[in-house]
């Protein structure tokens, strides 16, 4: 279904931006490229070409734009292909069967790491160790200052708090209670907001300190959490053998888990209804651009690095040269799908907030009354997808017309 969404998306139009990002300008890379490794290798193409320039400029030129238009052309056409080998769609079963595992063993710690610092995150929020210091500072304020010198957190532990904070590390949330419950009852029994007294400062540099631990900590878990999550979130219920595959099965995971929308049935009608905001549409034009540039990029990158070490290998003895473009190759076709898979869950993400913003507008496009609740519109989109989608019997769908 995620290619066929893809597809809607036109971007390959002859002379359009997305043409000439996706496939003219990897593939006019991939040619120069081929062109300086050749006349590096065989300086006597160089001067060949050269000549050919002098004689014959404008055929030249003529011919060699028009192979590379042509050339481009015909890749853009592969690009959906391409996009879905990347995505494990057209691995060998026993592959399929092995790379799913390792997906969905890497779906499950990141589901179990989000679930972590969840309950971690919950645990000392929910303590509310701030507001329990304040209101003892509060209730102290009417007492007198501190008789002796006050010491409520002992050095290790403030120390312990200290390092780890300033190394950017966990906190240790046992040693965080027992500052707070050791701090509490000193707050509570005297005054430390006295001014001119050196134990009151001590005790108001404990307090602020020891806020300051537990706000770091806080947000600590919060950002850990933020990320742990969107690392979960790029698996869908049925895990792909790839990443790329993960991804793009978020799409259709979020809009029938969230609301029971089938995206197979509703997206060309929701499309329409995106393209009819100029912005949103362009965002996610964008966004598919990325994508179809990295996949171009990667799978050229892999053919050049191919092609020309089995060239190096028999025709030149630069073991250097081999080796750089081996390594080249592969390095950049790995960075090119990573980036890819950035592209790709920037674009479902534009697509769920599309979901969001437009269901409404769809239902109401099909002359339908708008659902009460929840519940009531996931009933609403199954049956609508069971009437439009697979001719089945719809139960009882009762149109809604403006008054004339």
């Amino acid at each position: 279904m995620i290619s066929a969404l893809l597809n809607t998306v036109q971007t390959t139009l002859l002379g359009s931006r997305g043409f000439l990002l996706t496939s003219l300008l990897p593939i006019v890379m991939f040619a120069i490229g081929c062109f300086f490794l050749d006349t590096a290798i065989t300086p006597q193409h160089a001067v060949w070409a050269e000549d050919l320039i002098q004689d014959k400029p404008g055929f030249t030129t003529s011919c060699v734009l028009l192979l590379i238009l042509v050339a481009a052309y015909m890749f853009s056409s592969l690009n959906t292909l391409l996009r879905q080998v990347l995505e494990g769609k057209y691995l060998p079963k026993n592959w399929q069967e092995n790379f799913i595992r390792h997906q969905m063993a890497i779906a499950e710690n990141a589901r179990r790491r989000f679930e972590e610092y969840q309950s971690a995150y919950y645990t000392i929020s929910h303590a509310k160790w701030i507001d329990t210091l304040r209101q003892a500072r509060q209730e102290g304020s009417k007492k007198g200052p501190p008789p002796n010198p006050v010491h409520p957190i002992t050095k290790q532990a403030h120390n312990n708090l200290t390092r780890a904070k300033n190394s950017l590390q966990p906190l240790n949330h046992v040693e965080l209670e027992k500052a707070v419950k050791s701090l509490e009852p000193y707050l509570r029994s005297a005054n430390a907001d006295k001014a001119g007294d050196a134990n009151a400062k001590t005790l108001s540099d404990a307090h602020i300190e020891l806020v300051q631990d537990i706000q770091y900590e806080i947000g600590r878990l919060q950002r850990e959490r933020i990320k742990a999550f969107w690392d979960s979130a790029a698996f869908p219920d049925d895990v792909a053998p790839t990443r790329m595959g993960n991804i793009a099965g978020t799409v259709r995971y979020y809009a029938q888990s969230r609301y029971g929308i089938s995206l197979d049935v509703f997206w060309t009608r929701l499309q329409k209804l995106i393209q009819a905001d100029d912005k949103s549409f362009n965002t996610l034009q964008d966004a598919k651009i990325q994508l179809d540039f990295f996949v171009s990029m990667a799978w050229l990158s892999a053919l050049f690095s191919f092609i020309w070490s089995i060239v190096l290998m028999g025709c030149s003895a630069r073991i250097f040269l081999f080796l750089g473009v081996c390594a080249g190759g592969v390095a950049t076709s790995i960075v090119c799908y990573l980036l890819g898979c950035q592209s790709y869950l920037t674009f479902a993400e534009v697509v769920r907030g599309a979901i969001d913003l437009n269901r409404f507008q769809l239902i109401s496009a099909y002359h339908l009354p708008l659902p009460v609740g929840s519940d009531e519109e996931e009933q609403l989109w199954e049956n609508l997808a069971s009437w439009v989608g697979y001719d089945s019997p719809s139960s009882g769908v009762i149109y809604q017309h403006k008054a004339p």
